[in-house]
């Protein structure tokens, strides 16, 4: 898919992309390779936004979910659902 949004961290070397696809993919900005991908939002991915010390990130999309992500865990860690 083509890609929505791109959002770099502050404090590491990443990159986020959010595609048309719902998938948020982590690269490393110095070697271009990507690190991971992440799954699970249904539909348009809105926001994205890396945690200060660049340990979790957030999403939220047109499925109306809010999710929390550690990149460390290369997993959710929270999500919250239902907003309008």
């Amino acid at each position: 898919g083509y890609i929505n949004s791109v959002v770099c961290s502050k404090v590491s070397n990443l990159i986020a992309t959010v595609s048309s696809d719902s998938i948020i993919k982590i690269w490393n900005s110095n070697s271009g390779k990507l690190i991971c991908n992440f799954r699970g939002h249904q539909g348009f991915i809105w926001a994205l936004k890396f945690s200060p010390d660049d340990q979790t990130f957030v999403s939220g999309g047109n499925d109306k979910t809010i999710r929390i992500w550690s990149l460390k865990e290369q997993k959710i860690k929270k999500f919250l659902f239902n907003f309008s």
